[in-house]
């Protein structure tokens, strides 16, 4: 968070200086006056200014490079953690809550669900870094004037309201499309599964046309959540430019700034709006995955529930294992073995083999 507010104040910071820099070279000044508050007013050379600006550029550039590495270092982390978890749990699973395991369910889990939570923590990251920019350009628009804080607060607000049925609508056509990409899933999943079935059955037919639905009703959901998806950021930036406009409009009317303050206010407004839309899309993308948070906490809790319980005292070396009129049954009615006795000495290995090979 350190590095966020640091590199928030950084680029407010430069977006003032190039508005003060650009305004002298306009004006043919070779300096420019600031006011420190407290230490009152200083003059500064222009070119003094423009070494200030570029060592403000690439201290900007390096503390984002160590927020750019924390990010997935924090979602690397994550995705180790949470895998070891969920294959320990699944392995000390007894065998009954194993084999009841729906085939690829556990590689799903541990595989593409868990990538959705290290793809959840970069955009929480980016969240709390734009937030934290937002409140930056908010603090450095105080110094610079009230107008300008006041401005980008009303326009955050009004753009957040404005836009806020937009994104559920985006948000809901998001879930819809996952849903059925998941059901396309199960069905080629299931069409491979029994191919063997479905040639002997000679329901080839039926089945694709059972796909057939279940894949168009994919595509057209696709469809919705990529149009979606590319009309939100060019409606944000055109609400974003009416938000400027009025509040120039605004600052016309009754603030009475100066040319200088006037082009820094617009600087940040604008920036301000683009974190803001940044962060609705965050936002966004993090509801769309929490339903996996839920899914992969509940398989492991499951897993973990349904563990077979062991002594401590330890067997020693065993000498043979003797089975005794061993049966068993599929469905309690067909016979698979019956009246089985054996001795199985120490370092032997015993096959039984039915009618079938198998």
């Amino acid at each position: 968070m350190f590095s966020y507010s640091i590199s928030g104040f950084l680029e407010a910071f430069v977006l003032v200086l190039l508005v003060q820099i650009a305004s002298a070279i306009a004006a043919h000044q070779s300096t420019v006056g600031f006011d420190a508050g407290p230490t009152g007013s200083h003059t500064v050379p222009v070119p003094v200014l423009f070494g200030v600006l570029l060592a403000a550029v690439v201290v900007s550039l390096m503390v984002k490079g160590i927020a750019a590495w924390l990010a997935p270092k924090m979602s690397e982390e994550a995705l180790v953690s949470l895998r070891l978890r969920g294959v320990a749990s699944f392995l000390n699973a007894n065998w009954s809550t194993e084999a009841a395991e729906r085939h690829g369910h556990f590689q799903s889990t541990v595989g593409l669900e868990v990538n959705k939570v290290g793809q959840l923590i970069q955009f929480a990251s980016q969240a709390i870094g734009q937030v934290i920019t937002i409140a930056a350009f908010l603090a450095t628009a105080v110094v610079v004037s009230a107008v300008a804080a006041a401005a980008i607060v009303a326009s955050l607000v009004v753009l957040y309201t404005a836009l806020r049925p937009v994104s559920r609508i985006a948000q809901r056509w998001s879930r819809r499309a996952a849903i059925s990409q998941k059901e396309v899933g199960s069905v080629l999943h299931n069409v491979v599964e029994n191919a063997q079935e479905i040639m002997v059955f000679g329901v080839g037919d039926a089945v694709t046309e059972q796909a057939s639905e279940i894949v168009e009703k994919n595509a057209l959901e696709l469809r919705r959540n990529v149009t979606m998806t590319q009309i939100v950021p060019p409606l944000y930036q055109a609400v974003a430019l009416v938000l400027v406009t009025v509040g120039l409009i605004s600052i016309y009317e009754f603030g009475g700034e100066s040319l200088v303050s006037l082009a820094a206010i617009i600087l940040l407004l604008y920036r301000a709006l683009a974190y803001g839309q940044g962060l609705q899309g965050a936002y966004a993308n993090i509801r769309s995955m929490l339903p996996s948070i839920d899914q992969i906490e509940g398989d492991i809790n499951r897993w973990q529930m349904n563990q077979d319980r062991f002594g401590d005292e330890s067997i020693g070396q065993l000498e043979s294992i003797r089975l005794t009129d061993v049966a068993y049954s599929y469905d309690g009615n067909r016979v698979a073995l019956s009246a089985v006795s054996v001795d199985v000495k120490a370092g032997e290995s015993i096959g039984i083999v039915g009618p079938s090979g198998a």
